[in-house]
């Protein structure tokens, strides 16, 4: 129904078609007639054209928005209930038993002829993988290796690859005649190149893997190995004292054992001594036990530490190799171009051995590598991981127990679930980093207005709830500056509630009440777990990551250590080496050159000389290379040799950026680096990272020797310590 108005023939008060009437009408008068009839399409695009635009603007995009939040979190609600169905998946007991008594099967083995192919089948099953699952999620070397993260991972260095061999292109694209007649701006343009790229490399490798490994995580989430509880063991220095303690007090039961031996024998069976000499021995032996107990621990947390820190040699250990071959044709083109004196040839040989190694390393060795390293890590799983309870482990080791005696309640499965990620967890977790973040921003702000330092802040903010611990008056001593200051209160109030409020969308999110999150975070959080924005989630974790000190100082010291390994082991430090010869030498043939023409250009008879002057032998001697080919080949040769030995360093860089991440954690968790973001007063911290991981490999090496050595020494005093126990049983049994 429309209203119109208008002159019709009809009076004021005119009954419509539908009452059926037939008066005449009186006369044209105005008046308001009302239509059933829809009006013309015309009509109403002029109606709509004249309609004020302001109430498009107010009404339809609002509607838009809460139709998006609406369908958000009905998308989001599938998604918690799908990662819920999933986290709360029951284990199978029966499975998981099956699974252990082959475990418990192939440990009692020697390394050598374990089989774990029947226990990775039994674990899979327990974790509810099916085996085309299982070949889905690993991948294959060339789909990237487990799911295609390592042509990620690869691709994280070719940057820095790229620029490496720039020098050699523009060598190659300058002609013959140019490099022979201005051979020293050449040499120098070539010197500066390499000395430039060498030092910018390990910034753009570092800012391009600390989000390319944000990615890889998100890939690999769809299905891998995560680590047990057990393989986070303590590190070789921790372990190694932990050794070297046991080991002494095994040295000292032992003499005490070797005395009781001796007592024993001297004294009569039965007697009063005796008995009192065999009680002290039964201490003696308990306390003995418990300490070769915990020394069979300690071998264990050391063999699972070398397990994992080897883990991070085998996803590096292709990448090696193909270090090696850029090494080899970086000395095959110095050896030709200094044989042939063509630096053509030279830098043709370097830009094809670079392209072929770029090749192979984003096709084969950095997906090979990765794939080593999750196959690897789901090996060590299997092997490391204890689902037996404490008391029926001590039972099986001891022989009181057997493996076929075990049963489903023997098993503690609390930890099955955390050992294999799926789906949401990983972005999920990311996003626990976002709001870590904040909240630390936060804090930092608010302890910045209070003139604090952050950690005091902390300390204090999370004790001013107990009214009894003081905490509180001291916090509002604190706040009491800023009434000296305009709008302080307010800013500072207005950041506490914000602080809160993440604080508690982090405990939402960590309860599994997403849909409690404040509208704003909540709306990141469906970006992050939806699957569909991967890439927006690992660049806002990368951008995170680089906030933070402990994750951004051991990454930029793992790249640059890596260029300057051992000062000469980096793969560019040959290039640079050989550059600086070069330019060395066009130096000294500019001179002679300069020196002769010089000379020819003297008043006459002086120029006759130029030419007998340029064949004596002095003379002529500064046109011989400052360093002869001999020489620059034997300079080539050792510094390959030592590039050959930073190429297997790489293993060693990850596990020191492992070793000095956790390091800062712990400095961080204690107060000495409260502070997140960029900070020039971590300048000297940073360059003692770099320094550290330029020795990385050594370092590595140092720690493994003195660690074997204490393993070997604590094994060699704990079997002494079992045959002075032996000897004295047997003396108190009268066997002596």
């Amino acid at each position: 129904m429309h209203i119109t108005t208008g002159i019709t023939e009809a009076g004021p008060l005119s009954p419509t078609r539908e009452t059926g009437s037939t008066s005449p009408p009186a006369g044209p008068v105005p008046s308001i007639s009302i239509s059933l009839t829809p009006p013309p399409a015309s009509l109403r695009e002029i109606v709509q054209q004249q309609a004020p635009a302001v109430q498009e603007l107010d009404v339809l995009p609002l509607a838009s928005a809460a139709d998006t939040a609406r369908a958000g979190d009905i998308e989001l609600r599938q998604i918690l209930d799908n990662y819920l169905q999933v986290k709360n998946r029951p284990v199978n007991p029966e499975q998981a038993l099956a699974f252990v008594r082959e475990q418990q099967t192939q440990l009692a083995r020697p390394q050598a002829q374990q089989d774990w192919t029947r226990a990775q089948e039994l674990y899979l099953q327990m974790q509810h993988i099916t085996p085309e699952e299982f070949k889905a999620v690993a991948g294959g070397v060339f789909k990237g290796g487990w799911i295609g993260s390592g042509t990620v991972y690869a691709m994280s260095s070719q940057l820095g690859n790229f620029l490496s061999v720039l020098p050699s292109i523009y060598t190659a694209s300058v002609p013959r005649d140019e490099l022979r007649n201005h051979p020293v701006h050449y040499a120098l343009v070539n010197l500066c190149m390499q000395l430039g790229f060498s030092l910018i490399t390990p910034m753009i490798n570092a800012a391009i893997q600390i989000p390319m490994v944000a990615r890889q995580e998100l890939m690999r989430a769809k299905g891998q190995p995560a680590r047990s509880k057990e393989m986070r063991a303590p590190l070789y220095p921790e372990t190694r004292q932990q050794l070297i303690n046991v080991t002494r007090q095994m040295e000292l039961c032992s003499k005490h054992m070797e005395a009781h031996s001796e007592a024993l024998a001297a004294l009569e069976k039965g007697s009063p001594a005796w008995n009192a000499r065999v009680e002290q021995m039964q201490r003696h032996g308990e306390e003995a036990i418990g300490l070769m107990q915990r020394h069979t621990q300690l071998q264990k947390e050391f063999q699972v530490r070398k397990d994992v820190t080897e883990l991070n040699y085998v996803s590096q250990y292709y990448l090696a190799w193909n270090r090696v071959l850029r090494v080899a044709g970086t000395l095959a083109g110095q050896i030709s171009g200094t044989a042939t004196g063509n630096s053509h040839l030279s830098a043709y040989i370097q830009i094809g051995t670079a392209v072929l190694t770029m090749g192979l390393q984003q096709f084969w060795a950095g997906p090979k590598g990765q794939l080593a390293k999750q196959s690897d890590t789901l090996l060590a799983t299997l092997r490391s991981t204890r689902l037996i309870r404490p008391e029926q482990q001590t039972q099986l080791e001891q022989g009181r127990l057997s493996v076929e005696e075990l049963s489903t309640e023997h098993l503690d499965l609390s930890d099955v679930p955390r050992q294999w990620t799926r789906g949401e967890a990983v972005a999920l977790g990311q996003f626990k980093e976002y709001l870590s973040l904040q909240i630390q921003y936060l804090e930092q702000q608010m302890a910045d207005m209070l003139g604090m330092n952050p950690h005091e802040w902390r300390t204090l903010a999370a004790t001013s709830a107990d009214p009894e611990a003081g905490e509180v008056r001291a916090l509002a001593v604190h706040e009491r500056k800023l009434d000296s200051m305009e709008g302080a209160r307010q800013r500072y109030a207005a950041l506490g509630e914000e602080l809160a409020q993440v604080k508690a969308d982090k405990e939402h999110v960590q309860a599994d009440r997403w849909l409690d999150v404040s509208p704003e975070n909540r709306a990141i959080l469906l970006r992050s777990v939806d699957g569909k924005h991967d890439w927006e989630t690992a660049l806002r974790t990368a951008w995170v990551r680089m906030r933070l000190p402990s994750d951004f100082i051991p990454q930029v010291a793992q790249r640059v250590g890596a260029q300057f390994q051992m000062v000469f082991a980096g793969s560019n430090m040959p290039l640079v080496v050989s550059a600086l010869i070069r330019m060395i030498q066009a130096e000294s043939t500019e001179a002679h050159r300069r020196a002769v023409h010089m000379l020819a250009q003297a008043p006459s008879p002086l120029n006759s000389l130029a030419p007998v002057l340029a064949a004596t032998p002095t003379v002529a001697a500064a046109a011989a290379p400052v360093i002869s080919n001999g020489g620059r080949y034997a300079i080539a040769s050792v510094m390959s040799l030592i590039g050959v030995a930073g190429a297997f360093s790489s293993g060693a860089l990850v596990n020191d950026k492992i070793t000095q991440r956790s390091e800062m954690r712990d400095d961080a968790k204690r107060g000495e680096t409260p502070r997140v973001g960029f900070q020039p007063g971590l300048t000297v911290r940073a360059l003692k990272a770099i320094g550290r991981s330029m020795f990385a490999l050594p370092t590595a090496v140092v720690k493994r020797t003195m660690i074997e050595y204490s393993a070997r020494s604590a094994r060699h005093t704990q079997a002494q310590l079992q045959q002075r126990i032996d000897s004295a049983n047997k003396f108190a049994a009268g066997n002596g």
